[in-house]
């Protein structure tokens, strides 16, 4: 996926293209998703995966959604907050007891309770989500092949609208980049497992670190280094939308990424031109 020639996109829902499992997807999504339904299927997916990828280190207390090879398992799994997801990873994978996970996380036994509970639900909720939107697309698609002639498009969607980013290459400075396509940016998310970052009140996208085998260092974090090409977007939490980056953050941000970089990479000022 390279940033480079963005007309770069993002959206939160892909294309989804349901597998063969779809009918025992459905037939649970139609009824009602119980906690113990839901644990199953998270601790018989990560069996599954251990069993088809023995050296698997892709499933990882930060990457529980990695357990899935199911797209829409796999997407609803990845929309659960992170610190939920790493009770349920703690709790259904590792099999850790409560006191150990409540010493690991820093939580009381009340606070990684509510994790787990709130973890479940998210995942149920952003199912029927993601299976609403797939039975919805498909029903559209149906209609224009029966409707000859189909409704004006409404090019004032959100989801159309193009966006602002920074593009930051390594040893150059950020860039603003306009993003016109947000489905080709989400689907290259999924399809070559890139990384989403919270980086202060914005998000980094980047290579996942499998990827990043002989790149150089572009930035380095207080815990962290962002290796390879990289863009700063904005997230709407309430829309689960990308969205463009504000004026004052495009200033801020391109400022603070360029502080960020190591000593060894030397910015090429020309770059901005």
């Amino acid at each position: 996926f390279n940033f480079s020639n963005s007309s770069a996109t993002v959206g939160i829902l892909p294309a989804l293209n349901l597998t063969k499992d779809q009918k025992k997807f459905n037939s649970i999504i139609e009824t009602i998703l119980e906690p113990e339904s839901i644990i199953q299927i998270i601790e018989d997916n990560y069996y599954q995966t251990q069993m088809q990828k023995a050296d698997n280190s892709d499933v990882s207390i930060n990457h529980l959604e990695n357990i899935f090879t199911n797209e829409t398992y796999y997407l609803a799994m990845k929309m659960i907050p992170l610190l939920e997801r790493k009770v349920l990873y703690l709790s259904y994978v590792e099999n850790i007891k409560l006191n150990d996970i409540c010493r690991r996380l820093k939580l009381n036994k009340n606070e990684v309770i509510k994790l787990r509970n709130k973890g479940i639900n998210h995942f149920k909720h952003n199912l029927n989500i993601l299976y609403k939107s797939e039975k919805l697309k498909r029903g559209t698609k149906n209609e224009k092949k029966v409707k000859s002639t189909s409704l004006p498009h409404n090019t004032n969607s959100n989801d159309n609208m193009p966006i602002r980013v920074l593009y930051k290459k390594v040893g150059q400075v950020p860039k603003v980049k306009i993003i016109n396509n947000v489905n080709r940016l989400n689907r290259a998310i999924v399809k070559q497992n890139l990384k989403i970052i919270p980086y202060e009140n914005l998000y980094i996208i980047c290579k996942n670190p499998k990827q990043i085998l002989n790149m150089r260092t572009n930035i380095i974090l207080t815990f962290c280094s962002i290796y390879g090409d990289f863009i700063l977007i904005d997230i709407d939490r309430k829309k689960r939308k990308f969205k463009s980056l504000e004026q004052e953050d495009i200033t801020w941000f391109t400022t603070d990424l360029i502080n960020k970089c190591p000593i060894n990479n030397k910015i090429d000022i020309n770059s901005k031109k």
